[in-house]
């Protein structure tokens, strides 16, 4: 590649054993892998798609722990950025901070979306909301942690961070009828 010739992969390790076993291949970088709930499965980001190191592209993936290819549950082909999956309780779905198809010239603001894990079905959460979703924060004593989506242990709504008014804040969105609240006020940096 471009910038360097190593990639990232997922491994299944037996804890006890020590054994490991290889659950993605080729030359993508895969990333921040999340257990699904019932253990079956693994959501994670990676670009698979030619010339990864020339763009930005990302996608969610699943697989199966038990074997196979990894499939991918983002929609569209096009330039889009996906990552940050996170399941629902009930692991019907997953949620990821994403934008979809931008073209040369526009910035599209990051949002909160849920995917179905049965086909890939993708609702965005906060359409018309003007919350940068996947905005880091940086300072001279730490760097930022990503964003990253958070369901509520009910499955009704979905929380994350974005900023506002200088100030990182925690909000949270219903999944059904799409309510946005902001669940903090201050001057701070939630993630």
């Amino acid at each position: 590649g471009f910038i360097h010739e190593r990639f990232t992969r997922l491994w299944l390790v037996d804890a006890e054993s020590g054994a490991a076993e290889l659950l993605t291949r080729g030359n993508h970088h895969d990333t921040d892998p999340q257990w699904s709930p019932d253990g079956r499965q693994i959501a994670f980001v990676s670009d698979r798609h030619p010339n990864p190191d020339l763009g930005w592209r990302t996608d969610v993936y699943l697989v199966d722990v038990r074997g196979g290819a990894p499939r991918q549950l983002s929609p569209g082909r096009g330039r889009q950025a996906w990552g940050a999956p996170a399941w629902s309780p009930d692991g019907r779905w997953v949620a990821a901070i994403g934008m979809r198809d931008w073209r040369r010239g526009e910035l599209q603001q990051a949002s909160v979306w849920r995917l179905r894990v049965r086909d890939g079905q993708a609702e965005n959460l906060i359409p018309d909301a003007d919350l940068e979703a996947a905005a880091g924060m940086n300072s001279d004593l730490m760097g930022g942690l990503p964003s990253r989506p958070a369901w509520m242990a009910d499955g009704r709504w979905v929380v994350f961070s974005a900023p506002v008014d200088g100030s990182f804040e925690l909000w949270r969105v219903e999944i059904d009828g799409g309510r946005l609240e902001r669940l903090t006020r201050g001057r701070q940096y939630l993630a």
